[in-house]
This record gives C-alpha cells, structure tokens and sequence, in this order.
C-alpha cells in the first residue's frame, strides 16, 4: 500500500491561519505570537529556497509589540531601495482589520511621510508617487493585479494611511482563497515587477525627495567610505553604543571591527555652530624638534600679531605656558619668507612633558606697547566646539600589565607626571563635556586586540569606575585616582577625574592562542557584538562613489547623543518600555527561570540595559521584527559569559535555544524537542544534528538561536566553548 502525502502549502496556510485566527484586540495571549511565527518562517522558507528571495531582498513581518497590530502585514523588501517598512517601496501583505480579507500589494512606505508632512499631505504624496510606478510595472493589470485606489483596510488607526501607499493589490476573499499554485504564481509576478523597478530606479527622479531612514542614511555613509555591513551590524552597534559606551566587538580578520567605530566619529558633527575664534588666535601643529628646540613657524597671515615685518628687527618674546615663562626667540630662517618662535629655557621642557608630536595648541600674542617684549600665551585646550580628532587608536600591547598604560604614572626624576594618550584624550573630552554640556560631541576610543593582554589588568580601574553610575551632571560618582604628589601639581591634571558620559569605549577582540580569555566582570560591563557575517554576493558595493554626504552631521549627533543625555541607563526609559512591552519582562523572567538552575542566570543590571537597548532601537526604527532588538540584546549580554566545557553548558545552551523558539514559553519548545525529536530521551543526549534540526523551523529569535548553534558546535567538537 502506497501512502500518499499533500505537497506543503506554507502561503495558504500562513493566510488562512492569520485569517481565521488574528485577534484585533487586547495582549497578547498564553499561546503567544510562536504560531503566525512558525508560519510566517514557513513562507520565509519558501520565499527564499523556492521564489529567489535572495539579499540585497529581505522578509520582514509584523503582528504588533506586545498588543495585537490593526494591520498585521508580511513584507519583501529590497534593500537597494529601503530596509524598513517606514519608507520605500516593497511588495507586503496587508491583512483587513475585520479579517475578512487579505491583500497582496506593491506598497510604500507610512510612517515617515506621515511625520514628515502630516496624513493628508502624505496620502496625497503616495497616490502621485503611485501613478509614477505604474507607469513601468509592465502587464500586471492582465494578471489580475489592480491599480485601482479602491483599497478598504477597514482600520481606524493607520488603514486610511496604508489604503493610499498601494501602488498595486490583488485581492483574496478569506471565503475563498486561491491554490497554493496561484497564490505563489501571483506572489512571483509582483515581485517580478518590483524587481523591475528597483533595476530602473526611478524613485530618486521623482519630484518629491523623501527621507530616508537613519540605517538607510549610515548605510550609504559606510559605503562612500568604502566599508561593507550588513544593516543588522549597523543597527546593532549604533543601538547598542549609545545605550551603554562600552562595546566589544569580535569577528574574523576584515570585517571592519575597527574601521566602523572611526568612520561612526567622522560622521558627527557639532550641534551648534562654533563661536568665531579671536583673530588673534593661531592654532598650531607641534612639529619635531629642531636644534635642540622646538621652532614653530608663523604662518604669513599672522605675522601682524607677531609685530613681524621684513624690513625690521624682530621683536623680544616672553612665552608663558601654564605658569611658567621664558623668554624665547623670533628668528628668520628665510630672511622676508620665513620666520619662527625658537621656545627655550622652562618653557621648552615645559612644552616638550605636555605636548606630543602632532598635537594641537594655541598661540595668544598679548596686546603691548613699544619698546615692550611680546608676550605670547600657549593654550593647551582649544576654544569651546573647536577641538581636533575625536577618535582615538590604541594597538593594545602584551606587555600592558596595570593600568600605567592608559593612566600613566609619576617620574620623580623629573618630577612630572607621564600622561598617556589615552589620559589625554579623556581630559580633552572631560574638558568638551564641562565647557559645553549637552552639546559636546561624543569621544571615541578604539583598544584594538584588547585582549592580547588580561583585560581586568590594565582595565579594571576605568571599568570600575564606569559602572558607578553617574550624578546629576552626567559625571561618574567615582573617579579615576592618579598618583600625584601634592609638590607636583599639574594644571592640567587632576588628582580624581570623573569620567565624561560623552567617552565611549569601543574593543574589537582576536581570537588566537596569543590572546587572553575575557573575565566575566568585563563581558557583563560590555555590549558584545559579533561581525561574522561575510557575503560576497553584492559584494563591492554598486552605490557610485561620492564626496557628497548623505547624512546630516549635526542631526545624527543629536540622535546619537539624545539631545545631550549621551549613554546612561534610565530607570524610567526602562520603566516604560517594560510597560509598552508586557513581552519583554515574561521573555526575560522566562529565560532567567531556564538559566537559574545552572547558575547562569542574570541580574537587575543586565534587565534594565537590555530594556534600554530595545527602547532605543525603537525610537529609532531599528531591529524591527517583532523581537528584533530583544533578541540582538539577549545575544549580547547573555550569551558572552558562557564559558567552559560540555558537562557545564551544553543543558543551559539547549535551553538558550528552547527560548529562542519560544521566548515566552521555552518549557514547551523543550517538551516539544524531547517527544518530536529525542523520542522521550532528554535535552542532555541531544546531538548537534538534531538540534540543527528543531532550529530549523519555528525560530522566534534567530540571532540568539544562531549563536547558541555555533557554540553548541564548539562543544561537541572541541568540548569547549567560549565568547567569540
């Protein structure tokens, strides 16, 4: 006897289910979201092993963030044109609010036009926009697609809205849905079409210029520098940066680790125009030494305030640093050319412990009378808004075993005090915070290979310092303690520093036998991202290259920063997205009850920065599938700190990836894995092959899920596990 079985029908089933089982109303329920989820992953499937649903194109769906969405939808978007629903143009299913219906159209993007010009200036935008794209979509009207504006959401909220994006829409009755076959045969046509005008791109050549979204615009920015991530690394590293201003990042060779956090800085820019400088003021670039002194040329146009004139004696200087002076010397190295200030006495050993090769300084000329020295001041730090390089490079070495390296020390035979670049660079952004407040600009530090030395060694004291929480004032309560007599008093030094709440703190991390594992007190401090994914496929870029940047410098710094709130967890950002999103705190009680036991579990800290991290990324229109952010999160501040061997993890990570299936409910993904596929065995002798295999279908949290995969691999292979 031969059985016969019916050939799978994930589009029909993923209609009809959401058809006949969407609520519009209310939380969610027990059941949760897992079973449009396991459906809706079932038709992403199928788009992309069966319809050539390939990047740049992606599948998005929506279903609502905690209550029920009035238009719950499922999207295909190109992201040659967009990367989110917000804006664009895409192919989605837009689903009745009476659920008597669903239609599958070519769309554009709402949310943005709407805030941008209100809802009935938009609607009227989409539908000129709509007559433009019909005109190159080729015979979709003879397959039955309409270009009529005869769309009925029948929603209250965004239905009207929605109604005007559709550019073309085919609809099914929920009565009588077609075949699987006619289904997909239409799905194929449209996105035939879209494809179509993606390759023509006609959407820049439209009268109205729409904006893009903010990974759209940071997108285009990394590509005119010539670098390559994938919108969810964009997404991840600027949401998480700006939640904490500590992140490390791990990968393999190439990825950019470091080039995105330098590029990032290059971006931002002032949120205020800087004050005109004092034409007195001449900004200088320290040269290398020469004849035993430093001699700073002076450049032409400044001359005047020097007294220089080639057809007289030059003047006698008095240069004051801090507060010592010296007289020094103005000579002619190129008689009526060329004319330089000779520093001598203390002020040149004065200028040589404060300043490196390449810095940045001011000269002051003094107003004097004839017959008078001229007294010129040097300013180590420059007028407010004025300031050099906000990124800094530091190669960490091996031999870096305190904190000497970054914070430096006392030299009593010389009696000053060694300042490090990097102390430096935390006072030039302490001094930006205290002079301009909400307005600073954020200050970037790059440890490149942090860890071909032990992290806690050379890192401990700032780490330590950085999770002390910060005042009314943004500044950490505790500080930095340098070792500084009280007979050595620097000006620009201080005994205790508090830290900037606009420093971030950016690792990238190698992964060899050379390198040191990272303790759990560092990984628990940090966002821990991973830039693994590599495809060449769309690979170089076909953005043209150009000097024109697409972003607003001073408008990213402000979202960046948040208006000047800079990184900080707030306790009631977290309290209203706890209330907004009733999922997030089940999901995390959740995979702590799965963790407890092994004695993985986390704390209140761990909460409340995963939260903010979801906040952020909401507002801005980040990681937007339905968990999204709580899933790049829990991969983040979860997963690095499970390290060691088989016996210890591989229970905790089975169970990890029982909540990435189902995050408010990983008992029954468990159960389900031990019935369906261990056959009544338990998580314990699972093998990696059947684990694969239960992930393969149903994945609510795919990042996580991902992740837990690798390093179960890692442990069935090596019987070790650890983050990278």
């Amino acid at each position: 006897m031969t059985l016969f079985t019916s050939p799978p029908t994930p589009l029909r089933d993923y209609l009809q289910y959401t058809l006949a089982q969407y609520a519009t109303k209310g939380a969610f329920g027990q059941e949760g979201l897992a079973p449009f989820v396991r459906r809706a992953n079932a038709v992403q499937t199928l788009l992309k092993e069966q319809m050539g649903v390939q990047p740049p194109k992606v599948v998005k769906w929506s279903y609502g963030k905690g209550n029920w969405a009035q238009v719950p939808w499922l999207a295909v978007l190109d992201q040659r044109l967009t990367s989110t629903t917000k804006t664009g143009v895409y192919v989605v299913y837009l689903f009745r609010g009476d659920m008597s219906g669903v239609y599958l159209t070519l769309a554009q993007g709402v949310t943005e036009l709407v805030e941008q010009h209100g809802g009935p200036e938009a609607r009227r935008i989409m539908r000129e926009r709509a007559a433009r794209i019909q005109a190159h979509l080729g015979d979709l009207p003879t397959q039955g697609f309409s270009y009529t504006p005869d769309v009925q959401l029948h929603s209250t909220t965004y239905g009207a809205d929605y109604e005007a994006s559709v550019i073309a829409h085919k609809y099914y009755d929920h009565a009588a849905l077609p075949t699987e076959a006619d289904l997909q045969a239409d799905l194929r046509a449209l996105l035939a079409a879209y494809t179509r005008h993606v390759e023509l791109g006609d959407t820049p050549s439209l009268p109205i210029q729409v904006q893009t979204s903010l990974t759209e615009a940071l997108q285009q920015e990394f590509n005119r520098r010539g670098l390559t991530y994938t919108d969810e690394q964009i997404e991840t590293f600027f949401t998480a940066l700006q939640t904490k201003g500590f992140v490390i990042i791990s990968g393999i060779s190439g990825t950019g680790k470091s080039k995105i956090a330098q590029a990032f800085a290059e971006m931002l820019r002032p949120v205020t125009p800087p004050p005109s400088l004092p034409t007195e003021l001449l900004r200088v670039v320290t040269p290398t030494a020469l004849g035993g002194a430093h001699s700073l040329t002076i450049p032409k146009a400044a001359w005047a305030k020097f007294d220089v004139q080639p057809d007289r004696a030059l003047p006698t200087v008095v240069v004051t640093l801090r507060d010592m002076s010296s007289e020094c010397r103005l000579v002619w190295t190129r008689p009526g050319e060329q004319v330089e200030l000779i520093l001598m006495g203390e002020v040149l050993n004065a200028f040589r412990a404060e300043f490196r090769e390449g810095d940045r300084y001011w000269l002051l000329p003094q107003p004097h009378h004839e017959n008078e020295p001229l007294q010129v001041q040097i300013e180590s730090d420059a007028p407010p808004m004025v300031t050099s390089t906000r990124s800094l490079f530091l190669s960490v070495k091996p031999d870096w075993r305190d904190s000497k390296s970054l914070l430096g020390y006392y030299n009593p035979l010389t009696r000053t005090y060694v300042q490090p670049t990097f102390l430096r660079f935390v006072l030039d952004a302490l001094h930006d915070y205290e002079q301009n407040g909400a307005t600073a600009l954020p200050w970037f530090v790059i440890l490149d290979e942090m860890n071909l030395a032990h992290v806690e060694h050379y890192f401990a004291e700032v780490l330590s310092v950085m999770e002390s929480g910060r005042d009314e004032q943004g500044l950490t309560m505790e500080r930095l303690q340098l070792d500084l007599p009280w007979d050595a008093e620097d000006a620009r030094l201080r005994r205790q520093i508090s830290l900037p709440p606009n420093l971030y703190l950016i690792g990238t991390v190698n992964l060899d036998e050379t390198t040191h594992a990272f303790s759990p007190k560092v990984l628990d401090r940090a966002f821990s991202l991973e830039f693994t994914s590599v495809d060449f496929s769309h690979y170089p870029t076909s953005l043209r290259p150009s000097t024109t940047s697409a972003i607003d410098g001073a408008q990213l710094t402000r979202t960046f920063t948040r208006s000047g709130r800079f990184a900080r967890i707030e306790k009631s950002v977290v309290a209203d997205e706890v209330h907004r999103s009733p999922l997030l705190r089940e999901a995390l009680q959740q995979l702590n009850l799965q963790l407890s036991p092994h004695q993985l579990h986390f704390g209140y800290r761990v909460f409340d920065e995963i939260a903010m991290f979801t906040a952020l990324a909401g507002t801005n229109h980040m990681l937007t599938s339905e968990v999204g952010a709580l899933d790049a999160a829990v991969a983040m501040k979860v997963l690095p700190k499970f390290n060691g061997g088989r016996d210890k993890l591989w229970v905790p990570l089975v169970k990890v990836a029982a909540w990435a299936k189902q995050p408010q409910a990983p008992e029954g993904a468990l159960q389900q894995l031990r019935s369906e596929i261990l056959n009544g065995r338990s998580e314990a002798e699972a093998t990696t092959a059947q684990l694969q295999r239960w992930l393969d279908t149903g994945v609510t949290a795919p990042t996580t899920a991902a992740r837990v995969a690798r390093m179960l691999q890692d442990l069935e292979r090596d019987g070790f596990t650890a983050f990278g």
